[in-house]
């Protein structure tokens, strides 16, 4: 589809093409879009196929250890190289596994969770989103928990509604990023011998630009259903990448 020209084309691909499905996971990455899954009647798709954008040909990436099972109605979403597969729904119903492929090797891993997953769910939304954290330094013994504490004072103050980074109040401005940051307050500058006040929650001191900060990116999963016809309103989110 050409957005300039609001147009439809069928563009000449070579290669064997993925048979003809619905309800599987197609992801880009770079010039390449990766298809994993789906479903076509009452049979359940495991294939992985590869379209690379610059040579216009389709590839069926061989199955390798720890690849993901059969199913439909998942959903994937790249970060940086890597693909994340969760969930989905197979002959024996819906699923709670969460599956990496790093697209350099073409290598699956299984990722093993730390606490419970969420629940079972397929038609579930999954997304990228990308927080910031201070780069200042704890003790050893106090780093991991005070990693998980600014975690989460992150998340309850960016994600519940009407805070700057919600969708309520970004609704009117038209933008839809997947990138989540929050603004730091302006110090007072009518004292000069006030000292300089630290920002809220996990942030650095007022003087430390946003762009010191360290990346944390997150899978954010919401709603589903499972297959007994349960419908979530939950929202979750992983940490795919640990702070240093």
């Amino acid at each position: 589809f050409d957005v300039k020209t609001s147009s439809w084309s069928i563009l000449p691909i070579k290669g064997d093409s993925p048979k003809p499905r619905h309800g599987h996971v197609m992801v880009a990455v770079g010039n390449r879009l990766f298809i994993h899954g789906g479903m076509a009647g009452s049979a359940f798709y495991d294939d992985f196929h590869l379209m690379d954008l610059d040579k216009m040909s389709w590839s069926n990436i061989r199955r390798k250890k720890a690849t993901p099972s059969a199913r439909a109605a998942h959903s994937g979403v790249a970060v940086g190289k890597d693909i994340y597969i969760f969930g989905g729904m197979s002959r024996e119903g819906a699923l709670d596994d969460l599956y990496k492929c790093d697209t350099s090797s073409m290598l699956w891993t299984k990722v093993e969770l730390q606490g419970p997953p969420p629940a079972c769910r397929l038609d579930f939304g999954m997304c990228q989103v990308s927080l910031f954290r201070s780069l200042t330094r704890v003790t050893d013994d106090q780093d991991l928990v005070t990693q998980v504490q600014q975690t989460k004072e992150i998340l309850d103050r960016e994600l519940k509604p009407g805070s700057a980074s919600s969708r309520d109040s970004r609704q009117d401005t038209g933008s839809e990023s997947s990138s989540v940051t929050y603004e730091i307050p302006q110090p007072n500058t009518d004292d000069e011998d006030e000292e300089t006040p630290r920002a809220e929650g996990a942030t650095a001191s007022l003087n430390t630009p946003m762009s010191d900060g360290k990346e944390m990116r997150f899978l954010l999963v919401h709603g589903g259903m499972d297959t007994e016809g349960e419908i979530f309103d939950d929202a979750l989110v992983l940490l795919t990448e640990q702070p240093n």
